[in-house]
C-alpha cells in the first residue's frame, strides 16, 4: 500500500534579487517615458509656427505623461504682480475665459502659494479644499489637482496645474514626475514666451511703421537698407523689392549723395541731424523734404548710451528642450535688427552644452566671437 504525504503549504518567498530586478526595470521604464515625453516636446515645439502651438504641445504631453484630462500654464507678470493663465489652457481654446483667469500675489490661493514658496500641491478633492480658489474649481471643471512651480535658474516663473487623474487620485509618484518633467522644459517654454513677447513687439512696431505719414528708413550695420515704410516708399517712389537690401551708398547717389554723408555724419558722431527743406531728386523732379537721421541706440539710464549690441545665439544639435530649429528662428527673427547677430551649432551637444564635456570648445569659441564683436561705449 502506498501511502502519500501531503507537505504543509509553506508561504511564497519573493527573491530579493527579483525585487531588485523589478524595481530596476520600473526605473528604467519610467525613466523611458519621461526622456520619451522630453523628445515629444522638443519635436513639438521645434515645429510649433507660434506660442499657443508650443504651450498646446506640452499640455498634450503632461496628459499622456500623467494619464491627466488637461493641464494649464500660469506665468508670472513683474508688471501686474499677478499669474496670468496662458492660451490655450484645460482643453479651452477660448481667448476672453483664458484672459479672464488671473490671480494677483496679494490675492493668495494655491497657484500663488506654490509659486511663491517653490513646493508642489495636490489634492483628490478640489472642490473640498479650501486652498484652492473656487473660481478655478468651477471655471474649469476640476475635481483633481496636481500643481508644480515652473523653475527657471533658482528663480520661479509660474506654476503649471495638471488637473482630473484619470482611474484612480493623484500620488506622490506623480507629483515626482511632473516635477521632474516640468524642470526640464521650464527653460524652453520661457524661451517660447519671451520669442512670442517680441514677436508681439515686433508686430505693433511694424503696425505703427506702416500707419505713420512720414517715410522711415532703417540701415543695418553694414549700411544696407533694411525697412521702409509705405510713406517712403511713396515719396521716394520705389517698390519695396527696389530698396530694401539694398547698399545705402548705391541707393542714394548723384543728386542725392548729401543724404549719404548725413548718416555717415550720425554714425560717427551718434548724434541726430536734422535738415530742413532739402532738396530730394526724383527722376526729373526735385521735392522739398525735412530730414532726420537718427542713430539707433540702447538707453541703459540716463546719462549712459550705447549702440546696439551683439548677440551670438548658441544651439546644441542634440538639444530637446530647446532644439536648434528654435534657436535658429530666434535667430533669424533677431538678425533683422541693426544689432550685430550671428548663430552657431555645436554637433552632438546637448540642452548641458557648458556643463558636458567639451564645454570648452563653446567657451572659446563665444570669447572669440565676443572679442571680435565688442561693443565700445561712446562718450556723450
Amino acid at each position: 500500500m502506498c501511502h502519500h504525504h501531503t507537505l504543509p503549504a509553506r508561504p511564497l518567498l519573493r527573491c530579493p534579487k527579483a525585487l531588485s530586478t523589478k524595481g530596476a526595470q520600473v526605473r528604467v521604464e519610467a525613466e523611458e517615458r519621461r526622456v520619451h515625453a522630453l523628445m515629444q516636446v522638443g519635436r513639438a515645439m521645434a515645429s510649433a509656427a507660434d506660442y499657443e502651438q508650443a504651450l498646446a504641445a506640452l499640455i498634450r504631453t503632461i496628459s499622456e505623461l500623467l494619464n491627466v484630462e488637461s493641464a494649464g500654464f500660469m506665468l508670472y507678470d513683474p508688471e501686474r504682480s499677478e499669474l496670468v493663465l496662458q492660451q490655450p489652457a484645460f482643453g479651452f481654446d477660448d481667448p476672453e475665459r483664458i484672459a479672464a483667469y488671473h490671480v494677483p500675489l496679494r490675492d493668495g490661493g494655491n497657484a500663488v502659494k506654490v509659486f511663491l514658496s517653490g513646493r508642489p500641491y495636490l489634492t483628490n478633492d478640489a472642490a473640498g479644499d479650501p486652498r484652492l480658489i473656487r473660481r478655478f474649481v468651477d471655471l474649469f471643471d476640476a475635481r483633481t489637482s496636481l500643481t508644480v512651480p515652473l523653475i527657471v535658474e533658482d528663480q520661479a516663473i509660474g506654476v503649471c496645474h495638471a488637473i482630473n487623474k484619470r482611474g484612480g487620485p493623484f500620488t506622490d509618484e506623480d507629483e515626482a514626475r511632473l516635477k521632474a518633467f516640468t524642470a526640464q522644459v521650464s527653460i524652453a517654454l520661457e524661451n517660447a514666451k519671451l520669442f512670442d513677447d517680441v514677436q508681439n513687439v515686433k508686430n505693433y512696431n511694424e503696425s505703427m511703421l506702416q500707419s505713420m505719414s512720414n517715410g522711415v528708413v532703417t540701415l543695418n550695420e553694414e549700411g544696407r537698407i533694411v525697412t521702409c515704410n509705405v510713406a517712403g516708399l511713396r515719396i521716394l517712389r520705389v517698390t519695396l523689392e527696389n530698396i530694401r537690401n539694398k547698399p545705402a551708398a548705391e541707393f542714394f547717389t548723384g543728386p542725392n549723395a548729401w543724404i549719404l554723408e548725413k548718416i555717415k555724419a550720425v554714425e560717427e558722431t551718434l548724434k541726430s541731424e536734422i535738415t530742413m527743406d532739402a532738396q530730394l531728386s526724383l527722376d526729373k523732379d526735385k521735392v522739398s523734404v525735412n530730414l532726420t537721421v537718427l542713430p539707433l541706440m540702447t538707453v541703459e539710464d540716463s546719462s549712459q548710451k550705447k549702440k546696439l549690441g551683439s548677440l551670438l545665439m548658441i544651439a546644441g544639435s542634440k538639444d530637446h528642450v530647446s532644439p536648434p530649429s528654435v534657436v535658429d528662428m530666434n535667430y533669424k527673427l533677431y538678425k533683422k535688427s541693426r544689432a550685430i547677430t550671428d548663430y552657431k551649432e555645436f554637433p552632438n551637444r546637448s540642452h548641458f552644452i557648458l556643463g558636458e564635456a567639451g564645454w570648452e570648445e563653446v567657451a572659446d569659441y563665444a570669447l572669440d566671437w565676443s572679442n571680435q564683436h565688442v561693443a565700445v561705449a561712446p562718450r556723450v
